[in-house]
């Protein structure tokens, strides 16, 4: 099925409305599309206005009964669209935004969006579908605070923002427009109501995060949707909250302007960091815990908060899960879903550590230059293992490379070769070696330091044969146990005349990482 009429309007009362009009007259047979520069009568739910900018998208999308009230899609409409808007926003911009039950479209919890679905169906027979659908482009617009409800200010963000200036994919209202109201209508039978539970949650607020009453500021803690596609709430006191209606009194967290503590768990360490609020761009408080001790912890401040975790060691998880019961705080890991990065890369086989970290990265470009395909990084996290990944500004991943960390190398070849020495505590000295060396522990040390530049310089070409301009330059972020050593070592390659680099040092990379993905988007 095709969309058979779009009909452009320089300005009209409300899209929907018109559509309904369209549909009574018999002037206009779905499926079809209106879509208007300016809409001077839009409205949200429960009749709430919503502002039009020229640029933004105002459209509404018709579809016939035949469509949209068959196979029990009738009950589960609006969740079903919301799925297809954040798929096509997925599949054409390369961002995976976030689907507040049960149709809003979030970014770092702002409102890009929203749905409203309305029926001409009477009690005797299904009519044609009415989808409302509004979308900040290129301006975010100011939201009016309704005075009724408590801490009831809506942060909101553009797609143009969300996506950069690099890119160069933001086509206009009308293109976006056409394309979506197309991508609707075509892939409406590829999400049956058998399969909408997990699609929905491949977008949607995941369960085990927290939703804040307005009203009283309760927390109660997402279980997903039932199959009837009401939202399950459990509060930390009190019996289990069902949401079966868009009009209710809970706001996601990361909607609320509230204090977000990040837990990254390694193999050889817990780092948590809190942020005084979503739109810090520093944490408040930070502390680091080898893995065998946490004696020192004190994580009182966090009483009765959750802390949003990025784990890789089951064992230090099971520390801090101590620690959280020790002190009154709860756990929420963060499931591995990439907000910017794309990847060939199987993802049960890529680390969660190398996820976020990557997600940090991106995260951390300027608007400038997020979304630009021909400028690539470089994230090295040089803990336990090294990893090395390319990635380019518009989050496409080009694989990487795992080798042993420094400290593994070196105790490795000691316990390989005893005559060989332990030279773990000599590894800050690497940056300061010559290659080759001119003693044994020259040699050992000269080599880690020469192993490290060579694989950094083979993933430059590899990068400026990918590049469509040559000579651009190469960020390269390093992070994790023994990121000062690496970023010494490589300060060589920030010379190269061919590829120019730029070598940074990120400690908290992980940690920022986790935090954009916990929360679906940066904090623009």
């Amino acid at each position: 099925m095709t969309v058979t009429r779009f009909i452009f309007l320089d300005q009209v009362d409300s899209t929907q409305s018109e559509a309904q009009r369209l549909c009574a007259s018999g002037s206009a047979k779905p499926p079809f599309a209106v879509i208007a520069r300016m809409q001077g009568d839009g409205r949200g739910r429960r009749g709430r206005e919503w502002s039009s900018i020229p640029g933004n998208l105002m459209m509404t999308v018709v579809l016939p009964a035949s469509t949209w009230a068959t196979g029990g899609d009738a009950e589960h409409a609006s969740l079903k669209v919301a799925v297809l808007v954040a798929r096509f926003l997925r599949e054409h911009f390369g961002i995976r935004f976030t689907i507040k039950w049960p149709n809003d479209i979030l970014f770092g919890g702002a409102k890009l969006g929203g749905i409203l679905c309305d029926s001409s169906s009477t009690g005797e027979a299904f009519g044609e579908l009415f989808i409302g659908i509004g979308l900040n482009l290129a301006a975010a617009p100011d939201l009016p605070v309704d005075p009724d409800r408590r801490d009831a200010h809506v942060r909101t963000i553009c797609l143009q923002d969300a996506v950069g200036l690099g890119s160069g994919l933001l086509p206009d209202a009308e293109t976006t427009g056409r394309d979506l109201a197309s991508w609707i209508v075509s892939q409406w039978q590829a999400v049956p109501v058998s399969s909408l539970p997990a699609a929905f949650l491949e977008y949607a607020i995941e369960p085990g995060q927290a939703w804040i009453s307005r009203s009283s500021s309760a927390v109660a803690i997402d279980h997903g949707i039932d199959d009837d596609g009401a939202l399950r709430l459990g509060p930390k006191d009190g019996g289990p909250i069902k949401l079966s209606s868009a009009e209710h009194d809970w706001r996601w967290e990361f909607q609320a302007d509230m204090p977000v503590a990040i837990a990254d768990v390694g193999n050889t360490r817990i780092k948590i960091a809190d942020w005084p609020g979503i739109s810090a761009e520093n944490p408040s408080w930070q502390a680091t815990l080898a893995s065998g001790d946490t004696s020192t912890f004190d994580g009182a401040h966090l009483r009765g908060r959750r802390v949003h975790v990025v784990a890789v060691s089951r064992s230090n998880l099971e520390r801090l899960a101590g620690l959280a019961r020790e002190f009154g705080f709860g756990l929420h890991v963060v499931p591995k879903r990439p907000v910017f990065l794309r990847s060939d890369y199987a993802w049960d086989q890529i680390g969660m550590d190398r996820v976020a970290a990557l997600e940090g990265f991106l995260a951390g470009l300027a608007r400038h230059e997020r979304g630009d395909d021909q400028s690539f990084g470089i994230v090295i996290s040089a803990g336990t293992a090294t990893t090395m990944d390319v990635v380019s500004f518009a989050g496409r991943h080009l694989g990487g490379i795992i080798v042993p960390g420094i400290a593994t190398a070196l105790r490795s070849l000691h316990e390989a070769a005893p005559a060989l020495p332990d030279l773990r505590a000599e590894a800050h000295r690497m940056p300061v070696m010559g290659v080759p060396g001119f003693s044994t522990q020259g040699a050992i040390l000269g080599g880690q330091k020469a192993g490290l530049v060579g694989m950094v310089r083979e993933l430059i070409a590899l990068v400026a044969t990918r590049a469509a301009q040559p000579g651009r330059s190469v960020r390269i972020v390093v992070t994790g146990g023994h990121a000062r050593t690496v970023l010494e070592c490589l300060e060589v390659l920030a010379s190269n005349p061919v590829t120019p680099c730029q070598v940074k040092l990120h400690e908290g990379l992980v940690l920022a990482g986790g935090r954009v993905m916990a929360a679906g988007g940066t904090f623009l």
